[in-house]
């Protein structure tokens, strides 16, 4: 499948972050393979928590963001890239926390030419005692519409922070905390969102404020479970971890309109 840089094809991205394949993942297996005669294009890994998330993490990131890039080599920006992301914590200060996450990044060699655009994670695991009970089983309207707040607020501060240190392009990766929380506007800013839904085939997300043209990945795959149908559940040489595939709407995917819609940088 190498050679043309624009070519068409299913490009899937994986990602991780430091629990999932120890302290050195095979990131060398990845650059060129193709499972399924789907072909994997690059690698997201988690940069950051909250306003910090240990120095066992932190080194993980720093040691592991430049060797991404480092094994692409001359695929790197072409036709392999790496991102990452952060996890945000919905009771803390968004700008606080994205001030963390950029600080994570540049002390790991920071952003170039051929990065992803970074996502900021907006899910309801993970977040402690923020929400007194399940959101799903929230029949409280005017707790489910504080909680809202809570992730506009945070999320959009986030984002507006991050924009303004970076100039950068970024993506949210989120869906059933929008939908559990019935939340109609759910862009906060960014360019770009990532669709979880481990799923034969991926919800729409127009009920949440964000049309079809705006998704550019659907994480379709957790550790190895799959329920689209022609996707590999475990990719050689790196297992059963997470992974998206590219979307463009309604068209046919290349190599080029996964640069012009995913990139950090516009292209």
């Amino acid at each position: 499948m190498a050679g043309n840089p624009d070519r068409q094809g299913t490009f899937i991205i994986t990602d991780i972050f430091p629990g999932d394949l120890g302290p050195n993942p095979p990131f060398e297996s990845l650059p060129g393979l193709v499972v399924n005669g789907k072909e994997v294009v690059g690698c997201v890994i988690k940069a950051s928590q909250g306003t910090g998330w240990g120095k066992r993490n932190e080194t993980w990131f720093q040691r592991n963001w430049p060797k991404i890039r480092d094994v692409a080599g001359a695929r790197y920006g072409v036709d392999f890239f790496r991102g990452c992301y952060h996890f945000l914590v919905l009771s803390g200060d968004g700008a606080k926390q994205a001030d963390y996450f950029c600080d994570q990044v540049k002390a790991a060699g920071g952003f170039d030419k051929g990065d992803l655009m970074p996502w900021v994670d907006v899910e309801e695991g993970g977040q402690g005692k923020w929400a007194p009970q399940k959101l799903e089983t929230i029949k409280d309207a005017d707790l489910r519409k504080r909680l809202a707040h809570d992730v506009t607020t945070c999320t959009t501060a986030f984002v507006e922070r991050f924009k303004k240190r970076t100039g950068l392009r970024i993506a949210v990766y989120g869906r059933g905390i929008f939908r559990d929380l019935h939340m109609t506007e759910c862009t906060f800013g960014a360019e770009s969102n990532v669709n979880p839904a481990y799923t034969t085939t991926m919800p729409r997300m127009e009920k949440y404020g964000v049309p079809l043209e705006r998704i550019s990945l659907w994480q379709l795959c957790g550790d190895g479970t799959v329920a689209a149908r022609g996707f590999p559940s475990t990719l050689t040489g790196w297992g059963k971890e997470d992974y998206s595939v590219f979307i463009d709407g309604p068209n046919k995917t290349t190599l080029k309109s996964l640069r012009e819609h995913c990139l950090a940088r516009a292209a």
